[in-house]
């Protein structure tokens, strides 16, 4: 999975994924044992969990990149 960003022990990654009907616009986050699916343009997990403090540092960095993280995700 290509990593896009990664800070204080955060990797934020995104990678292809076929369009089916189910299909959303979203990024994963991986913190130590834990991992996270965000969607995209909500911010708001889809599957997983993540410690409080490492979700407020990954929608604060979310916030700030969310156009890039809307157009990477229509390149896909």
């Amino acid at each position: 999975m290509p990593e896009i960003s990664m800070f204080y022990d955060i990797i934020i990654a995104m990678y292809w994924e076929r369009k089916t009907e189910h299909h959303s616009a979203h990024f994963h986050e991986i913190y130590n044992e834990f991992d996270c699916k965000y969607s995209i343009p909500k911010l708001s997990i889809m599957e997983g969990s993540l410690p409080n403090k490492a979700h407020r540092m990954v929608i604060s960095w979310a916030k700030k990149h969310i156009k890039d993280l809307h157009y990477a995700q229509l390149r896909i």
